[in-house]
């Protein structure tokens, strides 16, 4: 067994039960699945899921205005929870 760094660029959204196994890097604005098995890095925008981990998409696929309407949800939910 040995240990290394593990590297989690900015805006990373890791799932519940995920595994990132020594010296990996999971670059910026990439998303891990729930429950994969992280054994190579992880390019920036890329989705990536499973056991072991695969990228599976980009995040560039997605419109602009689809990235832009999450996150000003995810906003108001913040904002909401400010107020309330």
């Amino acid at each position: 067994m040995y240990t290394a760094p593990v590297r989690i660029e900015d805006n990373v959204w890791i799932g519940g039960n995920v595994t990132i196994c020594p010296g990996i890097t999971i670059d910026e604005n990439s998303v891990v699945g729930a429950g994969s098995v992280v054994i190579h890095d992880i390019p920036a925008n890329s989705i990536a899921a499973g056991n072991p981990a695969r990228i599976n998409g980009s995040e560039s696929r997605f419109p602009n205005h689809f990235i832009l309407s999450v996150i000003f949800y995810q906003l108001l939910i913040i904002i909401s929870v400010w107020i309330i």
